[in-house]
């Protein structure tokens, strides 16, 4: 009889496992006259590591709470106004797709 090592077994997704990607944040101009009202976008990535689960329409929330605004802009960072944004992904997202 030959001696063997039982590796430990794999934990079976429960559901969707979510996280949260890269975050970028850029300063816009929207375009109206006399003088263009300036804002802070925040981009962030969300992805579903899963194999096998699709995350549901409205189940994911995001929520951006601002603590302080430092721009190389002193007038933008002076005049910028932070508030909580709140935001549900309207939209399924697919599990990762592994390729071998």
């Amino acid at each position: 009889m030959e001696r063997c090592f039982l590796q430990p077994r794999a934990e079976e997704e429960k559901g969707p496992l979510i996280h949260m990607g890269e975050v970028t944040f850029k300063i816009g101009n929207l375009k109206s006259t006399p003088s263009p009202p300036r804002m802070l976008e925040v981009h962030i990535e969300i992805l579903n590591r899963s194999q096998k689960f699709v995350a549901p329409p409205d189940s994911i929330k995001v929520v951006v709470t601002p603590r302080e605004v430092k721009s190389s802009d002193a007038v933008f960072a002076r005049e910028f106004t932070s508030t909580q944004g709140e935001t549900t992904l309207n939209l399924s997202l697919p599990p990762e797709q592994v390729v071998r």
